[in-house]
């Protein structure tokens, strides 16, 4: 005989998902559960709370599914009953499958949901950012290699010879630029700064402020604003030469 369900649905705004049996290894578990939330359904034996179809029953919003639903939950307390008086709840396999479910839960709650509540928000974080993008932000840096020819703006007619030669050196370096060590032999051979000359004239990444302060603000601006790889279309003059 099929077990006869007496069941009375309240309708509202919960919805439908899988449901499985709470088989226990205690007895008759599902007997003794008991909702403090009002009855959704009663049957013959038992009755689902709330609380017993919030989850499974999230998001349903035609009422003959949201009924349906509810009915399916029934039989699958019924079922679950029946299997609990024969004693199939406290077999060796349904055991092993119940400490696995009840392991899995046990860590959602004690380790997973504290640790998502301890997670900043998405203002948090935003917050965070703006309040610490000096630190945080990188700046930006570039690498160059150099050609130095050295004379003082107090010296004009040493600055203007050495003017003349940075200009013949430019040709040059124009002439061999598809030689991608055409410019460090110039700099090897022709570069009057002692510390990069040894490098083939290059520098070490370095921000704006890094190489203002080693050649000069109008070096860095130049820089700064060269296309990457590409030889600087002119001589460029600061304070040292």
């Amino acid at each position: 005989m099929k077990p006869s369900i007496k069941a009375f649905v309240v309708l509202g705004s919960l919805g439908v998902a899988f449901v499985l049996g709470r088989a226990s290894v205690s007895a008759r578990l599902l007997s003794r559960a008991a909702s403090g939330t009002p009855r959704i359904a009663s049957f013959s034996g038992g009755a689902l709370g709330v609380d017993d179809v919030r989850g499974p029953l999230g998001g349903v919003a035609d009422p003959a599914h949201r009924h349906a639903a509810v009915e399916q939950l029934v039989r699958v307390r019924l079922l679950a009953q029946a299997a609990e008086a024969e004693g199939l709840h406290v077999t060796p396999e349904f055991l092993r499958r119940y400490s696995e479910e009840l392991a899995r839960v046990y860590m959602e709650k004690a380790f997973e949901e504290p640790f998502q509540k301890k997670l900043p928000t998405e203002a948090e974080l935003k917050k965070f950012f703006e309040e610490n993008q000096a630190k945080l932000a990188r700046p930006e840096r570039v690498r160059i290699a150099h050609l130095a020819l050295l004379a003082p703006r107090s010296d004009a007619e040493a600055r203007a010879r050495k003017a003349a030669d940075a200009q013949k050196l430019l040709q040059e370096a124009r002439r061999t630029a598809k030689d991608d060590y055409a410019f460090g032999r110039l700099a090897l051979t022709r570069s009057e700064d002692p510390r990069s000359r040894p490098a083939a004239g290059e520098l070490p990444f370095a921000t704006r402020e890094e190489l203002a302060t080693r050649l000069g603000p109008e070096a860095a601006e130049v820089a700064f604003e060269a296309t990457p790889g590409r030889i600087v279309e002119r001589v460029v003059e600061t304070e040292k030469g």
